[in-house]
């Protein structure tokens, strides 16, 4: 493995990548990116290093810490040999296409932060890589998991009990892992935080009584089961950015705000002019003036379907439309559309 690097008009990129050979020929494979030019001299900086030193510490750190890199997997047939009966053939490898995915976001080190917290016995990298692999390549139970787990080409050492123990931290953490999870992203893709889009769904359990968490409320699905709420926050490219879960007896409304805050703080928005877009459910007055007083804005979804005849002809003409601190006269929005100036 080595740093490389592009240069484009406005940024020089740095990655890692690693040599192999495809059909006789050698070529190579981006596996890790770094950050522009000027992310890497402000980290050289706060060492007080020059930046190619700091690639070069920087490339290996990630050599030790991923040594799933330079893994081989290797299985042993014999042609000469009678396969033993009921023995298991069948081994799914789907997870490995994963595992850059999850090293690159730094899960393993979110992890190893929380095991060191709590300092409990059991790897809840482990735990948390397997849920999160199984989840995508057969999503089913927790015990389920656990079973078709042991098909996986490197059957992971964990337990059934800890599965749900780690759960639990993993639940405590769920802030923290959110935002170390965003801040790392950050070093893979571009992040289109500016805008935000809100919703919320309910969940039903197949359980007679409510407890502490799982309440009776209306129900998505209008299931008279006791439910649990989620909201969910995604980027302006659509890629999940955060969720809170509530309890299903509570609006949705009163929980759009507290984990925006959440989200603003722990991001690192303060300076960002977020753009709030949720439906009709969720634009309270309160919500609306906490966006447009952070400089921000709020943008509500309202099907046109449902609205009355003379309300669904106003929004769909043109004319009669103001601009935010010029309410006194009105404009049609093509014209707007057709001049800079009005548009600024």
């Amino acid at each position: 493995m080595r740093i490389s690097y592009s240069k484009s008009k406005n940024a020089t990129c740095f990655y890692i990548i690693k040599d192999y050979s495809k059909n006789g020929k050698r070529t190579t494979k981006k596996i890790d990116t770094i950050g522009n030019l000027k992310y890497v001299e402000e980290k050289a900086k706060e060492q007080g290093i020059d930046y190619k030193t700091w690639l070069n510490n920087y490339l290996k750190n990630y050599i030790n810490e991923h040594p799933e890199e330079n893994k081989e997997y290797i299985i042993k047939k014999y042609s000469n040999k009678l396969i033993p009966k009921d023995s298991d053939n069948l081994y799914n490898v789907g997870y490995l296409f994963l595992e850059n995915i999850y090293y690159n976001l730094k899960l393993d080190k979110i992890c190893n932060e929380i095991e060191n917290k709590y300092r409990f016995k059991f790897n809840l990298n482990d735990i948390l890589a397997n849920l999160l692999f199984s989840r995508i390549i057969y999503p089913s139970s927790k015990l389920k998991t656990h079973e078709l787990s042991k098909k996986f080409i490197e059957v992971p050492n964990i337990k059934l009990e800890n599965i749900y123990r780690g759960l639990t931290y993993l639940n405590k953490e769920m802030d923290f892992i959110q935002e170390k999870v965003y801040e790392n992203s950050l070093k893979v893709i571009n992040r289109n935080s500016r805008v935000i889009y809100f919703d919320c769904t309910n969940y039903f359990f197949e359980i007679a009584n409510e407890d502490d968490f799982r309440k009776y409320g209306i129900s998505k699905q209008h299931q008279p089961n006791p439910l649990v709420g989620m909201g969910l926050f995604l980027d302006g490219d659509g890629l999940p950015l955060a969720m809170n879960i509530y309890p299903g007896n509570e609006n949705e409304t009163q929980h759009l705000l507290p984990t925006e805050n959440k989200i603003i703080k722990n991001f690192k928005l303060e300076n960002t002019s977020v753009v709030i877009c949720t439906d009709a459910a969720l634009s309270t007055d309160e919500i609306k003036s906490f966006n447009v007083n952070n400089k921000g804005g709020f943008v509500i979804t309202q099907s046109l379907k449902k609205l009355k005849e003379e309300d669904r002809n106003e929004a769909l003409d043109p004319t009669e439309w103001w601009i935010i601190g010029d309410l006194k006269n009105r404009y049609n929005i093509k014209d707007i559309e057709a001049n800079e100036e009005l548009l600024k």
